[in-house]
């Protein structure tokens, strides 16, 4: 490519972004745009000031419906009157830094139409002439009622332009306007919009810019695809496309703007594989049009930043928020074919837009019939609850479904709490810790045996979990930093207390060893934050998932039976609520896939707690995935709603495949600290109940008496103070205090037991 048509693209693109942003905010986003350049900052300052309150032709429809001032313009409009050969200007309809549009009469016919022309400025651009020619040749290769009709490219005076119909409507871009659409207006627009791309693909056309301002609906509700300016020919002889065109055009255009490598299109809106500068195909489109389908149904683009490459970062690395998480009143069903459609992996993706018309199409099928439905529901339900009464008369002595069976295997009171248990894999032995120390019980003879470690080491374990190998433990233990900031290392223990333990990964909050006990995930805390993969022979170690923000948590990586993904949960705090859902992502890396979200859950639901202590995910042999949960976030501790659910992935591919169900059920108990066997039949977590007590001491000077309780109703007390005469109590002096107790009790049970 020459010189000119680089710069020329580099040009384009900053004037695209700069458009996406507040006019206020323009110029010092172009000065970081191009500080090597202080010539192009201008330039493309000058293009903006044509149109400084909306985006310009390359930006937006040709035919959007807004007047433009062009009081600071250097080249006024064609006045009206002008003639261009067979065609007389009637007004100026838009026009932009690369570009204007025109309605006009067509005199040989006497029709109206538009006229798309390049300002006198940008006529001598051999690029920008060939973006025109190359629109003109690719649409009106194609006949179809959504796609835009071009009429004919002809040249008058030096001046090329497009002769096209002339709509009546506003853009998407314009239609959306930052707020959701409504579902069944987006269902219908959406349709349009497929059946137009594959009208295009099926003549081996990829439109490569598809996005809000390149479509267009009509006053009648009609969509059009519009500006094919960067289309790509798949596998198509340049000179067929050039008829009409100079031989020089064509050349030129097949080399510098179809070639692997470089930017076409406009960043928010490209393909992960677009943005990589890979060799493109039609599925580069459709996630084009599903970042389309996510901005109508939320209002907002799914890919954002201050900078082109923040925005093609987020693209290749990061998922954004499913569109029921922004918008509950978007369907599950429209919710998943959006999903689908920005799936990063191209192979996961939907495969082409008659694909995607289709599950669109069977939306809203699906709607037309629940209407006529509607009365035969109503009778089946009347017949169905008389058959099932007649049904549980006649089997009332029948066998109940099985549900979950809960085994108690430790009872300790509230001042010996479990800080942390789980399972061995062969099932056999349970290890937990409490205020006494590190223990092994056997499930089946309840006979138990403390590993012989330390005080000041025993005395700082939190959570812990089973090796695959069923030989170690893996313990959490607290520290406190030069920085006085809590922070802990994980170490490993035998199972038989020798050797002494041993430094495994410091500064980690959570560990979780690969089945084949290779490779080992970490949470850190310290920056960058995230989950890490290491190796456990060497300790090399890489960052997998980084934490977005702040208000931002990632915890409880598990490992899939195969040991090539790790999943994890993911709370996000999202005005005006708490996003949550389970990711999986690669352990070599690669985009990250949703399990579960919240918005499948009961509302309000928690996938997991921020507070509490050590993992709520398993992942099974058979690739269900264990996750708890909590209901409604702002009753108290005492009344929240809390359960085990279930979610299946299919083997291989991490992929959900089905609706999560919950398994177990507690109105006044949470779980965490889930483990379970190597086959699967078992798991064990704790139950936790927090509630605070009040305890009393003895204040001699400067020396506290060991506390002891004084509340014993484990329901809720804190203190209010001593009365004045300090003779509420026999004793005295004495410091009356509140605490928060956890009590806990070790729990196996079997989640096939169903």
């Amino acid at each position: 490519m020459s010189v000119e048509g680089e710069r020329w693209q580099r040009l384009e693109s900053i004037y695209h972004a700069a458009l996406e942003r507040e006019p206020e905010g323009r110029h010092d986003f172009i000065a970081r745009a191009c500080p090597d350049d202080p010539q192009l900052c201008l330039e493309i300052e000058s293009l903006l000031g044509l149109d400084p309150e909306g985006p310009g032709l390359l930006d937006r429809p040709a035919w959007d419906l807004l007047t433009t001032s062009f009081e600071d313009s250097k080249e006024p409009p064609l006045p009206r009157g002008t003639r261009l050969g067979s065609y007389r200007i009637e007004s100026l309809i838009g026009a932009g830094g690369m570009g204007m549009v025109y309605e006009a009469e067509d005199i040989k016919l006497h029709r109206r139409v538009a006229l798309k022309s390049l300002p006198e400025a940008l006529s001598n651009q051999r690029q920008a002439v060939d973006r025109l020619w190359r629109e003109a040749r690719a649409a009106s290769a194609l006949n179809h009622p959504n796609i835009a009709t071009i009429y004919g490219i002809e040249e008058f005076e030096g001046r090329t332009f497009i002769v096209m119909e002339l709509l009546e409507g506003q853009s998407l871009k314009q239609f959306i306007g930052g707020k959701p659409v409504d579902k069944k207006t987006m269902l219908e627009a959406a349709i349009q919009i497929a059946d137009g791309l594959d009208a295009a693909h099926s003549k081996g056309i990829i439109h490569r810019d598809i996005k809000p301002a390149n479509l267009f609906q009509t006053n009648r509700g009609q969509v059009k695809i519009l500006d094919f300016g960067v289309a790509k020919f798949q596998n198509a002889e340049p000179a067929k496309w050039a008829i009409g065109a100079p031989q020089a055009i064509a050349t030129f255009t097949n080399v510098s703007l179809t070639g692997t490598g470089r930017l076409v299109g406009t960043v928010a809106y490209m393909s992960p594989e677009q943005v990589s500068g890979m060799e493109l195909d039609t599925r580069t489109d459709l996630f084009s049009f599903g970042a389309v389908l996510y901005e109508m149904a939320t209002g907002v683009a799914p890919f954002r930043g201050d900078t082109l490459a923040l925005i093609g970062h987020s693209i290749l690395n990061y998922s954004p928020l499913h569109p029921a998480q922004m918008n509950s009143k978007v369907p599950p069903k429209l919710n998943r074919i959006i999903v689908k459609a920005l799936e990063k992996d191209r192979e996961c993706r939907y495969q082409s837009a008659a694909e995607m018309s289709h599950s669109l199409r069977r939306i809203v099928e699906r709607r037309g019939k629940v209407r006529e439905a509607a009365l035969m529901i109503a009778l089946l339900v009347v017949v169905g609850v008389a058959l099932a009464i007649l049904l549980s008369s006649l089997h009332s002595r029948s066998k109940p479904l099985l549900r979950v069976v809960e085994r108690q295997i430790t009872d300790h009171p509230a001042e010996d709490w479990v800080t942390g248990g789980a399972i061995s894999p062969d099932g056999r032995t349970v290890a937990y810790h409490d205020q006494t120390g590190l223990h092994l019980s056997s499930v089946d003879s309840g006979e138990t045996r403390t590993l012989a470690l330390s005080p000041s080491f025993v005395n700082l374990v939190w959570d812990l979990a089973w090796a695959p190998d069923g030989k170690r433990l893996i313990v959490r233990i607290y520290k406190l930093a030069a920085s006085e900031v809590l922070t802990s290392d994980i170490w490993t223990v035998s199972a038989n207390g020798d050797p002494a333990p041993r430094l495994l990964w410091a500064n980690a909050l959570e560990a979780s060893i690969s089945p084949d006990g290779a490779s080992i995930a970490v949470l850190k805390d310290a920056q960058p934050s995230g989950i890490w993969v290491g190796r456990m022979s060497d300790g090399s170690e890489r960052l997998l998932r980084a934490k977005a923000e702040n208000n931002d948590w990632l915890f409880s990586p598990v490992w899939s039976p195969d040991g090539q993904w790790i999943a994890y949960a993911h709370i996000r705090d999202m005005k005006p609520g708490i996003n949550t859902s389970i990711e999986a992502q690669r352990a070599l890396g690669g985009p990250t896939k949703t399990l579960v979200s919240s918005i499948t859950l009961p509302k309000p639901t928690w996938i997991c707690d921020l507070g509490a202590s050590g993992g709520c995910l398993s992942w099974l042999p058979d690739w269900r995935v264990i996750f708890s949960a909590r209901m409604d976030s702002r009753a108290a501790a005492v009344d929240q709603d809390h359960s085990l659910w279930q979610v299946s992935t299919r083997r291989g591919s991490a992929e959900p495949a089905g609706t999560p169900d919950r398994l177990a059920h507690w109105t006044d108990f949470s779980a965490s600290n889930l483990a379970s066997t190597a086959d699967g039949k078992h798991l064990s977590f704790l139950k936790t109940k927090t509630w605070s007590d009040v305890y009393l001491a003895d204040l001699r000077g400067t020396t506290l008496s060991s506390p002891r309780r004084f509340t014993l109703d484990n329901r809720g007390s804190s203190p209010t103070g001593w009365t004045p005469e300090g003779k509420a109590f026999p004793w005295a002096p004495k410091l009356l205090a509140g605490g928060e107790i956890s009590g806990q009790g070790l729990i196996s049970a079997s989640p096939t037991a169903l």
